[in-house]
């Protein structure tokens, strides 16, 4: 993004010819991931000549040269092209964090939904609070409650129903996402170097984590918490196995549900014999 910065010198009076200099400042940045230029100052310089206009002792601002330093132009008034300027550069620096939900093991659930919270774990200033950070989303936006889910439907579809974007307060705050095994969520936008932490609920799942993009984190139970310097993708994996019964126990009920099928197949010849005798005696009897 760039913007032009117009310095317009048509009332100012001169009243004789030379190099007039002007100094442009730069004020302090305060936008949350902004790195400002280098240098704060660009010096101006604007060659006046004597007016060809009228007769009368008047001058007009000719050329204007934008430096980056101070020095004052040789004899000639030449300006080396190393030290010319167009302006300031600023860079305003981020990078995505994203994470994904697994699960598996004999009693793990494909329709629980899990609690993550977001959080920014550094400062940010008072007019980037509502910055806003992109969310690309693979996750139901209105989740339904079921039996393996602790969470009301109402509160985990208010947490979903970001709109395509939260804001920096919003994840200074701390912002949930409810999400299940084989969705995931990405934010995009994040000003780089500040601190996050991504923090899930496992409940009575055996967490784990995976990451793709920062080795150097801090993991502990299924919260990662760490400082955002490139895009980072996280892996959470959540593991619940439970006993299943021996073979040993279902054969002990083979046995009486053999009989038993033998006993209602009994029932059912005898019936259909019965039935049989009746039909034929009230043939016989016309």
């Amino acid at each position: 993004m760039e913007k032009t910065l117009t310095v317009d010198l048509k009332n100012v009076e001169f009243t004789a010819a030379g190099i007039y200099r002007y100094v442009l400042t730069e004020q302090a940045l305060t936008e949350t991931g902004v790195i400002p230029d280098s240098r704060t100052q660009r010096f101006i310089d604007v060659y006046v000549q004597k007016s060809d206009r009228t007769d009368e002792d008047t001058y007009d601002p000719g050329i204007a040269i934008v430096r980056l330093n101070s020095a004052v132009p040789d004899a000639e008034g030449k300006t080396p092209e190393s030290v010319k300027s167009t302006g300031f550069t600023n860079r305003y620096s981020t990078n995505d964090l994203g994470f994904s939900k697994s699960i598996t093991g004999n009693q793990a659930s494909v329709n629980k939904f899990f609690k993550f919270t977001v959080r920014l774990t550094e400062s940010i200033t008072e007019n980037s609070g509502d910055n806003r950070v992109k969310v690309s989303v693979e996750f139901t936006p209105q989740p339904q409650e079921s039996m393996a889910t602790l969470y009301d439907a109402d509160v985990m579809a208010a947490a979903n129903d970001v709109q395509g974007y939260v804001t920096l307060s919003q994840l200074k705050e701390g912002k949930d996402f409810y999400i299940k095994g084989g969705e995931s969520i990405q934010l995009t936008g994040i000003p780089a170097g500040l601190g996050y932490k991504v923090a899930e609920v496992a409940e009575d799942y055996t967490p784990s984590v995976k990451t793709e993009g920062d080795p150097d984190y801090a993991e502990s139970d299924g919260k990662v918490s760490d400082t955002l310097t490139e895009d980072t993708t996280l892996a959470f994996l959540n593991t619940l196995d439970g006993v299943i019964p021996s073979t040993g126990i279902t054969a002990a009920f083979a046995i009486p549900a053999a009989a038993m099928l033998a006993g209602i197949a009994g029932i059912v010849f005898l019936i259909a014999k019965r039935l049989r005798r009746i039909k034929q005696k009230a043939s016989e009897g016309n």
